[in-house]
């Protein structure tokens, strides 16, 4: 086998296959790597010699990255270790593809370190996992008799690619009388093959999510899922696969197998919160607990749920945060917390907090060797009480356990030095990804291409195929001589094609009935059928059946779904705020009524009400506030305001006139509006001009890049807009509105995030500003509007994206309404369309906000990104009971 994903399968399959369920592998599968070590192991110790030993990956590496420290001058941290990754792989590649008596000539710092590194390892007398292949093949073609422990017969399986030194050994091999045969499983007969495209990438996931559910209830025990680049949307695909499949799940079970979905890849653990705090905590005590610190990661420590006390105290340590953020101090230490702490007993009543941050000062350095600062490791952790009471739960105890593992593996490292026993730590949390959520015989597997090969199932789903990533670009390596292109097949885009057209033989033979998908754009990027799927007649999916995440958020749960017994839906499920009315106390009728209340909060409250009603009250009605982090540096928010102001100025002197201002301007922009946001009293120096430079490189990029559009004048800049939606005034600002050669309008909103139009054609507006404003100017005695258009000015990223009812002002980003290649397009067809479907959902929103409708449901995640409104939402609480109480769905639990 290949790799261990592909050994477990194999087992699930043979115990798939087996009437009683009892399975024995004899002789027993094996990864092909390991089991050339073990063999080799073995006629070493039969020969009367000693055997190598292998080297830890994450060892390896850092004798890379010492010797091309010594090679390569003045390299930072990060740039050292990215060069060694790529000089590693570089090495591997090499040895794997090309006889070394025919190496090719490489750079001088890379044949040097690669020298080095051969000679601490035949210092240490140990192996890379290339090297086991190496010793094998030339023990095998040594003259020298063997034992007899080879085997009579060698199997391969799910192997997409021979490289020229595993060829090499097995030839030798077969020269030894080995038989070496290659499993090739019959395909299914009568296979059915169809391909769908989806408007978005999420939309394919949540369709595939869908459709495995419905196959499983079907009485399918067999479904593939296979992603292809599945490690960039492992987040996108867990979340969707929880969301359908949460209402199957049995909370409380210990064991995790039992889930009906099997995410075959893993995340790191360091991104779990737990890893994420034993991490900080070991930082904070390999640093010094009297060392200033940055506040986050203070915060962080006072608020974490996973050491001692953070249940017990978790009241007085928010108050204690509390006090410390209103102070805006960026830097202290953390045993000044304990002065504070103290000062202050009768106010916090801290005690764990005090005994756990003296203990954890008390411990005493490591020793100087690996297996000592593991031990030292240890007793860091212990002293601050982690994992502390709340890792409780399987998923926490699993993550505690695997971290456990690498502190052994820490103990065999030998790092030089406490920090680099951290660094060296935080790799191999990096690189351990265990898998969460089921297991090789669960229902659905998940998978890869790649651990596709030679398997055989009910039905498969084959996503993310289009045109842009399959075939994928080449191998790119800074170190891989020009000459490898010839010998490493996928470092060249015909070795790339060749193979990705071998992968998708293997993908049409995996079930009798298989969909093909792909999303017709990614982002702003539009996509199409991969060329190597172009003989299926792709269909076009527009809908996707929503996946309700109202069953997982509250308060909506108990009034949607009937789930009963929660401790805290009872105090909070009230979905009906108060009405937007007149306002004030009932006056008789001969005295004059109040005016209608204003709508607060503008287009935001509508862009916030389409996205998450509970959301929107809490922000516009309540005026519900998060007091801001501390921190020397411009957050997002306050340089995407600086963003907006220095536009302003830089198209102020331009209105009127056709195109775009000089660059000239740019420098008396960014001077004002960094005057007019009071950056040099809010930033530090250093922070002040970073953000003046970075200001002054983004207004450049924007000019060059709309520098070639053409038809248009500047209107008007931060226009205000003062009309009545339904009786109630409401105040707008447009950021700017362009006059047309026709004379029509288009309006233009600036985002300093990336952004999509593309949601301006849901029932639920997304970005749904330039819609309302769209739809109130129309409204007004004014030119017809006939054009809107998000502009994202954002560093290197720069676009439009919108549309225009006059094909003549099509720009980059701004397509036409009538052009049938966008989804909008083909939904609506034409610009009065669109206007009408605004109108409808712009009205439908307006009742719900006057109205005071406000459930909790989520119809777009990305709100959340810097809203700050978590907590009060409660949604990770809602999660957590939900999978705790699965027999509280009335009709499917008890």
């Amino acid at each position: 086998m290949p790799n261990n994903r592909r050994l477990e399968a194999r087992v699930a399959d043979v115990f798939h296959q087996s009437p009683d369920k009892n399975v024995i592998l004899a002789p027993p599968a094996a990864v092909f790597s390991q089991w050339v070590e073990d063999l080799l192991v073995r006629i070493s110790l039969l020969d009367g010699k000693a055997a190598p030993a292998s080297i830890a990956p994450v060892a390896l590496q850092h004798l890379w990255a010492e010797a091309l420290d010594k090679e390569i001058e003045f390299m930072a941290d990060g740039e050292r270790n990215l060069a060694a990754r790529q000089a590693r792989s570089a090495r591997r590649l090499l040895q794997l593809w090309w006889p070394e008596e025919t190496a090719p000539h490489l750079a001088r710092a890379f044949w040097s370190a690669s020298k080095a590194v051969a000679a601490s390892l035949n210092h240490r007398h140990t192996l890379a996992p290339e090297g086991w292949l190496l010793a094998m093949a030339e023990r095998l073609h040594h003259p020298d008799p063997l034992p007899l422990i080879l085997p009579e017969k060698l199997i391969l399986d799910g192997f997409m690619e021979i490289t020229a030194l595993e060829q090499r050994v097995l030839d030798e091999l077969a020269r030894r009388g080995v038989v070496v045969e290659e499993f090739k499983p019959a395909p299914p007969p009568g296979i059915r093959m169809t391909l769908r495209s989806f408007p978005s990438e999420n939309d394919e996931i949540a369709a595939a999510a869908l459709w495995a559910r419905q196959q499983v209830d079907e009485g399918m025990s067999q479904v593939a899922v296979v992603v292809h680049q599945l490690s960039k949307s492992h987040a996108a695909i867990r979340n969707a696969f929880e969301n359908v499949f949460c209402t199957r799940q049995k909370a409380g079970l210990e064991d995790l197998h039992d889930c009906e979905f099997h995410l075959t890849q893993g995340e790191p653990i360091s991104g779990h919160p737990v890893i994420d705090d034993a991490l900080l905590l070991l930082s904070l005590s390999v640093r010094g607990l009297k060392r200033d610190s940055e506040f986050p990661p203070l915060s962080r420590l006072l608020l974490s749920p996973y050491w001692r006390g953070a249940d017990s105290e978790r009241s007085a340590r928010a108050r204690l945060e509390h006090r410390l953020r209103r102070e805006g101090r960026f830097w202290r230490s953390p045993y000044s917390l304990c002065s504070l702490a103290g000062a202050g007993q009768k106010q916090f009543r801290l005690p764990e907090l005090l005994q756990a941050l003296t203990e954890a000062a008390r411990v005493e350095p490591a020793e100087p060797s690996g297996e000592g600062r593991a031990r030292f490791f240890f007793r860091v952790l212990t002293a601050w009480g982690w994992p502390g009471p709340l890792a409780r739960g399987s998923d926490v105890a699993l993550l505690v356990r695997q971290f456990g593992k690498l502190l052994e593996q820490l103990a065999g490292l030998n790092p030089a030095s406490d920090s680099e026993a951290l660094s060296q730590l935080r790799q191999l949390c990096a690189e351990s990804c265990p898998v969460m959520r089921g297991g090789p015989l669960s229902p659905v597997q998940i998978i890869s291409p790649e651990d596709a090969v030679n398997r055989r199932f009910d039905a498969a789903w084959i996503t993310n195929l289009h045109d842009g990533n399959w075939p994928g670009q080449p191998l790119q390596n800074s170190f891989l001589p020009s000459q490898a292109r010839d010998r490493i097949p996928r470092s060249s885009a015909e070795g790339e094609l060749a193979y990705t057209q071998r992968l998708t033989d293997e993908l049409k033979t995996l079930a009798p009935v298989i969909l093909f998908s792909y999303s017709r754009q990614t982002g702003d990027v539009p996509n199409s059928v991969s060329p190597l799927l172009a003989d299926l007649e792709a269909e076009e999916v527009n809908q996707v059946p929503s996946v309700a995440l109202h069953h997982l958020l509250a308060p909506e749960t108990s009034t949607l779904n009937g789930y009963r017994n929660h401790p805290w839906l009872k105090a909070i499920e009230d979905t009906q705020g108060l009405r937007l009315s007149v306002g004030g106390r009932s006056r008789p009728i001969a005295e004059p009524q109040p005016d209608p209340t204003p709508i607060p909060g503008g287009s935001a409250l509508f862009r916030d009400q389409s996205d998450c009603p509970m959301l929107a009250y809490f922000r516009h009605r309540l005026k519900a506030r998060f007091e801001d982090m501390p921190t020397p540096f411009a957050d997002a928010a306050y340089r995407g305001s600086l963003m907006h102001t220095a536009m302003h100025y830089l198209f102020a002197g331009q209105v009127g006139k056709p195109g775009v201002p000089a660059a000239s301007a740019i420098n008396a922009a960014v001077e004002a509006a960094m005057r007019d946001r009071q950056a040099a009293a809010i930033l530090l120096p250093a922070s002040f001009e970073a953000e003046k430079t970075r200001l002054e490189n983004l207004l450049q990029q924007w000019l060059d890049f709309e520098g070639s559009r053409q038809g248009f004048t500047v209107e008007a800049l931060e226009k205000e807009i003062h009309t009545d939606i339904k009786g109630h005034p409401i105040r707008l600002r447009v950021d700017r509105i362009d006059r047309l050669d026709r004379g029509d309008l288009m309006i233009i909103d600036y985002k300093s995030s990336n952004s999509s139009s593309s949601g301006w054609g849901y029932d639920r507006l997304r970005q749904a500003q330039l819609p309302l404003y769209a739809v109130l100017l129309s409204r007004l005695p004014e030119d017809a509007v006939q054009g809107a258009a998000l502009a994202t000015v954002r560093g290197g990223e720069c676009t439009f994206s919108g549309f225009t009812a006059n094909p003549e002002h099509v720009f980059q980003g701004i397509n036409d309404v009538n052009n049938r290649r966008t989804a909008i397009g083909r939904t609506f067809g034409d610009w009065g369309a669109l206007m009408r479907h605004w109108d409808q959902r712009i009205d439908a929103l307006t009742e719900e906000i006057l109205g005071g409708q406000c459930p909790n449901i989520l119809f777009n995640p990305e709100c959340l990104e810097y809203a700050g409104m978590e907590m009060l939402l409660r949604r990770t609480e809602g999660e957590v009971w939900l999978l705790e109480h699965d027999d509280a769905r009335p009709g499917e639990g008890a």
